[in-house]
């Protein structure tokens, strides 16, 4: 009978050990413990951060090539995207889950979002050389008519003063949310990342910058067109053409200022102060790894008070409050409780038939204070040029490098 009972509990004992782990329980023979995991997760910060890999038994092979080919595409996307050096990598990682492979006993699955912080100087010395500002010296030029001539003045003193920002700062930061699903291998020896699928999509950014998949054990990068970025067209774009731009933009507004007979007719650019405006927009948000869901709530912990938030829906009503600190004033159409200060077709609409904003198809006519629209859903403003860079509210996004799904833009223009 003793012998039975002695079977049995060795049985039991033998099924216990072979059942799926739950994060924190280590068995002898293998190393599969959540602590473990940040330790690896730990080193990977370290690695992509310094350069070289610091703990090579963490690694296949492959993943090292990772680590050197991420470093190689940041420091390619400042060069060509931003037109700016890649000085420092920052990264931190936050895990998710750890979850065993059902088919293997020696695989788990880790989710783990990670906030890689670049630093970058732009490549800009001296205002003079902006292409930005060499066009308006040109559309100057050839402009005739002295209101157009004023406005492009505003237009060239403005931008003066956006680049001498951007000069006289030793760094800025680009910061990408990267939401990665990596595969460990658990063995006597350590664990061991064999795997590393990532992206920083989200609901404000659909294709994403920073984007890896894996096809027959090898990792493959979803590479972004940096050509399309708006530092890169700006400096690669004739002086002639931005500057024809410029022209046609002011001319036709104008034009249509010359004709407006109503009490909300445009003031003038002169009267909005886009440095307040921005100021706000890079003041109340920060970068966060939240995509809000109806049963996920978003970080409003830097969100400004004063203000009632809207669930999953704040990026109109924030620029609305941007704008308001910019000084443009509030009426019965416009205001905090109204959908035209809450809803992003409303807004865009209300800034055209009143006069104060009007759309531009270049958006390196865009200064400090000025938005753009992702279609019908979602809006953002410029927070900062040299590079260009936006910042939004969900997903918040704080003087983010932009990206071609927001191109519907808008130059601000009255305070009425």
């Amino acid at each position: 009978m003793r012998r039975i009972k002695f079977l049995l509990v060795f049985v039991l004992l033998a099924l216990i050990g072979s059942t799926t782990l739950a994060i924190g329980q280590r068995p002898a023979d293998t190393i599969s413990t959540e602590e473990d995991v940040r330790a690896v997760l730990l080193d990977y910060s370290a690695s992509l951060s310094i350069g070289h890999v610091a703990t090579e038994s963490y690694y296949s092979p492959a993943i090292r090539d990772l680590l050197q080919e991420r470093r190689g595409f940041y420091a390619e996307f400042f060069g060509v995207g931003l037109h700016s050096d890649l000085l420092s990598i920052e990264s931190d990682f936050t895990m998710e889950s750890l979850v065993e492979d059902s088919g293997q006993d020696e695989l788990y699955h880790v989710g783990a979002v990670e906030t890689v912080t670049l630093h970058g100087r732009y490549r800009c010395l001296s205002p003079e050389e902006y292409p930005l500002i060499r066009s308006g010296r040109w559309a100057l030029a050839k402009a005739e008519d002295p209101t157009v001539k004023k406005a492009i003045e505003g237009y060239i003193e403005r931008m003066m003063d956006g680049i001498n920002r951007s000069v006289k700062e030793d760094s800025f930061e680009a910061v990408f949310i990267v939401h990665h699903n990596l595969v460990v291998n658990s063995s006597k020896k350590g664990l061991k990342i064999v795997q590393d699928s990532f992206t920083d999509a989200a609901n404000d950014n659909p294709e994403g910058h920073d984007s890896v998949s894996w096809v027959d054990e090898e990792f493959v990068r979803h590479r972004p067109d940096l050509t399309k970025m708006p530092d890169y067209e700006i400096y690669h774009t004739s002086v002639e053409e931005m500057g024809e731009s410029l022209l046609d933009t002011y001319s036709r507004i104008c034009g249509e200022n010359k004709k407006a007979t109503s009490p909300s007719s445009p003031r003038g650019s002169d009267s909005y102060n886009r440095y307040a405006a921005a100021q706000y927009i890079n003041r109340w948000v920060k970068n966060t790894s939240i995509t809000c869901a109806p049963d996920v709530p978003q970080d409003q912990s830097n969100w400004n008070p004063a203000y009632n938030p809207i669930w999953c829906n704040d990026c109109a009503n924030y620029v609305s409050q941007a704008l308001k600190a910019g000084g443009h004033t509030t009426n019965s159409t416009w205001n905090p409780s109204t959908v035209a200060w809450k809803y992003v077709p409303s807004l865009k609409s209300f800034l055209i038939t009143s006069g104060r904003g009007f759309f531009t198809s270049y958006l390196s006519n865009l200064q400090v204070g000025d938005i753009a629209f992702q279609g019908s859903s979602h809006v953002v403003m410029v927070g900062a040029i040299g590079p260009h860079r936006y910042s939004a509210h969900t997903s918040d996004r704080k003087r983010a490098p932009w990206h071609g799904s927001i191109n519907g833009y808008m130059s601000s223009i009255s305070t009425s």
